[in-house]
């Protein structure tokens, strides 16, 4: 029940902008003229070259004069300048659904049924072995500490744990993809190393090749009951598979980059013809060419579960709502937030 995603880079180019040699000058004179008698300023008429190298020293200025104000509101950086930085992270590389499915399997092996333990600590940025290692984790290390890498180097541990980045993360992810608006707290604790990984992905991660009583076996030991699976169920409605990955191959729904509701109203409304993936693993196929995994139409199977398909095919509210109590409580297991 992974969800996919491949990262796009996509260029961004910034007009340049220049600035008229006297308006620079006297502009620079401003500056040096409200300096106190005897201070040393960063900028003096004498020492501006007319043109685009005063310009330069002029967002000097502005880019200390930032950061002054920065520490004036007590600190370097804040909560408020990492969500900023992961829009822009998101909108930039259409990663969402990659985010959500990096917090889902840090926090996902969380167990306290025979298997016990496990909790949400970014083990999986260690690759030496644990959780970086696991198959159903495949290419989840190299994004954490590819792509992600630069913004948990600047705000971690300074405003959060990695942990806590990933899980915001993700739902910086979903909010931007038109879901729901999810709560994050902090306060999760990071792995030292990969030693501090559960034993092993099997009985803790769900299989996309299974059934209802596999489902049951993973979630029922986490927490959740059958209306909290099947509304977790509906994070596949973004993303896709890749064959490199999970063994899977092709999106769940029409809109993968869209969080709504389309899980489940094409669930219902398609009819899905049995494949083997070229890895050599069993799907279901549309016509379009969307697909669903036994584990995703294993939920009409079950009347305890399709009544909740239903319902959330007909009533994106009640998925949302549904789906924030289930993620949140995923993203916290093993912890008193």
């Amino acid at each position: 029940m992974s969800v996919a995603n491949q990262a796009f880079l996509v260029p961004s180019t910034k007009p340049s902008v220049q600035a008229p040699v006297q308006t620079v000058r006297l502009q620079v004179e401003a500056r040096a003229a409200s300096q106190p008698a005897g201070s040393s300023s960063i900028l003096s008429t004498s020492s501006v070259v007319a043109g685009a190298p005063a310009l330069f020293a002029l967002r000097a200025v502005g880019r200390r004069n930032r950061k002054v104000a920065r520490q004036a509101r007590g600190g370097e950086l804040t909560r408020a300048d990492l969500e900023k930085d992961l829009v822009t992270l998101v909108k930039k590389h259409n990663c969402g659904p990659i985010l959500i499915r990096l917090s889902w399997h840090d926090a996902g092996v969380f167990s306290d049924g025979k298997l016990k333990g496990g909790c949400p600590n970014a083990a999986m940025r260690f690759t030496d072995g644990g959780e970086g290692t696991f198959g159903a984790n495949a290419g989840l290390p190299e994004f954490a500490n590819g792509l992600l890498k630069p913004i948990t180097d600047k705000y971690c541990p300074a405003v959060c744990s990695v942990a806590d980045l990933w899980a915001l993360a993700a739902n910086v992810g979903i909010k931007e993809m038109g879901g729901p608006d999810i709560p994050t707290k902090f306060g999760r604790k990071d792995a030292a190393s990969s030693s501090e990984s559960v034993e092993s992905e099997v009985g803790r991660l769900p299989d996309g090749d299974k059934g209802i009583d596999h489902l049951r076996d993973i979630f029922h030991p986490k927490g959740f009951d059958d209306k909290a699976i099947v509304a977790l169920s509906g994070a596949h409605t973004v993303g896709r598979c890749y064959a490199d990955r999970s063994g899977f191959e092709g999106p769940w729904t029409e809109e993968p980059y869209k969080f709504d509701n389309s899980y489940f109203k094409e669930m219902l409304s398609k009819t899905y013809t049995p494949e083997t993936t070229a890895a050599g693993k069993p799907q279901n196929r549309s016509e379009s060419g969307t697909i669903m995994l036994i584990s995703d139409l294993a939920l009409l199977t079950d009347p305890a579960f399709k009544e909740h398909v239903e319902t959330y095919a007909k009533d994106q509210d009640a998925y949302f709502k549904d789906f924030t109590d289930a993620w949140v409580k995923m993203q916290e297991l093993g912890y008193d937030l």
